[in-house]
């Protein structure tokens, strides 16, 4: 019999099976495979805090790591700003990078020191995202007008060399870059002939060019500047600044062209401008 005041025996067996219980359920939770994205208020929850703190809550575990990786939360999880490429026409560069971390250095440098190791000389164009369009010379010797179109990553200094253009690609001929951060994987260039009716466009998952007529094939636009387009819902819109000024759109496709009038009492191209 056991003395009074003593503590009842420890039930060994219950908590051990419980243990095992717990553990089995821990295992199975980490083996399951995330094959669809949860409902529930913490998705909404992963889609509002900061792109850097999602990227550590991937270490949780693997669960988090596949949840946190999942393209619907990336795309509408807020990214903050921590600088942005703008051109500086006058400047020894094409491009400059300003940092808006206020502390330690730029995260990249926009002479693009990862490119120059392939090419001789580098030409920075248009910018889109976070990407850059290059235009880039394995040779500066005179006579040689060659170059290659070559769109980079700063950031991870990752780049792709685009094949050659099926159409001749004169002094005037602009080039234009569009690209979605939701869509890492895919970006476009378009290219436009000064004063043409005819559009260019390399899209990344082809890897190939389509050459294009617009449906004002008598209504050829010119397109001022790489300040003058925006990229945006999958649409880029340049600004035409002939003798009729007005908005041109066109699809990564070259399927929808529109265009919207600019105001009759706008008449000077430095009185307007396309902005996201």
């Amino acid at each position: 019999m056991a003395q009074s005041g003593s503590p009842p025996p420890f039930p060994t067996t219950e908590v051990s099976s419980e243990m095992r219980k717990k553990q089995k359920q821990e295992d199975e939770q980490e083996q399951e495979p995330l094959g669809s994205l949860p409902e529930g208020p913490l998705v909404d929850i992963l889609s509002r805090v900061p792109y850097r703190s999602l990227c550590r809550f991937k270490c949780v575990s693997k669960p988090w790591l596949a949840l946190c990786s999942d393209p619907q939360v990336r795309k509408r999880c807020p990214q903050t700003l921590t600088g942005f490429f703008h051109h500086c026409p006058h400047g020894r560069l094409g491009v400059n990078f300003r940092n808006l971390s206020g502390r330690g250095p730029p995260m990249v440098d926009p002479s693009l020191p990862f490119l120059r190791k392939s090419y001789e000389l580098v030409d920075p164009g248009h910018c889109c995202g976070g990407l850059i369009l290059c235009r880039c010379w394995k040779s500066v010797h005179p006579g040689n007008n060659g170059y290659n179109l070559v769109v980079c990553n700063p950031a991870t200094e990752k780049w792709t060399e685009l094949p050659p253009c099926p159409v001749e690609l004169p002094h005037e001929a602009e080039q234009y870059l569009g690209f979605d951060p939701a869509s890492p994987s895919r970006f476009v260039v378009f290219l436009h002939l000064f004063d043409s009716a005819q559009v260019t466009i390399y899209s990344s998952d082809t890897g190939s060019w389509t050459v294009l007529q617009s449906s004002w094939i008598n209504q050829p636009f010119t397109v001022s500047g790489y300040w003058e387009c925006v990229f945006m819902k999958g649409t880029m819109h340049f600004m035409n600044v002939r003798l009729r000024r007005s908005i041109v759109m066109v699809d990564t496709e070259g399927e929808v062209w529109r265009e919207i009038d600019i105001p009759g009492n706008v008449t000077k191209s430095y009185e307007y401008f396309v902005s996201k």
